[in-house]
């Protein structure tokens, strides 16, 4: 058997046996996939991602302010430009990224999850970054529904 929590004012809510397994289990459940990751262009520019190997992934917060597990992570996103050797240096030039932004796909989780957390993470890097969190009420959102950030 699964360690359970009982929020008990929360449980006085349910009533005779009106809640599911998630509602009182402790350990939550991390988002189930990694994030859909397309490679885009912006009009404004910038290039954030010109020389960078990314990993994306998203994380739930729940009810009582737990956070789950992060997702797994995206595959690396990088399409370099076509080849340019510079003969002076030996430098590959072509080795920025031709896209300069991303579209990230993410599940927006069960009713027990408030807020999403987008996160990111450079290759050589074990730091992860939180880039955007969205709260599910604010937003209008409904329970396991893709949305784009």
């Amino acid at each position: 058997m699964q360690p359970i929590c009982i929020n008990i004012e929360r449980a006085k809510t349910y009533g005779l046996n009106n809640f599911t397994e998630e509602d009182i289990l402790l350990i939550k459940k991390p988002p189930r996939r990694a994030p859909e990751i397309t490679p885009t262009y912006t009009n404004d520019g910038s290039n954030n991602i010109e020389e960078k190997f990314l990993l994306f992934a998203y994380r739930f917060r729940y009810l009582d302010g737990e956070y789950s597990a992060p997702s797994d992570f995206s595959n690396y996103n990088f399409t370099p430009q076509p080849f340019d050797l510079d003969f002076f240096t030996l430098d590959n030039l072509g080795m920025i990224n031709s896209f300069n932004a991303v579209k990230i796909d993410f599940n927006t989780g069960e009713k027990q999850v408030t807020e999403i957390q987008l996160l990111v993470k450079e290759s050589l890097s074990s730091t992860l970054y939180v880039i955007e969190t969205f709260s599910k009420e604010k937003n209008g959102w409904g329970d396991n529904q893709v949305k784009s950030f």
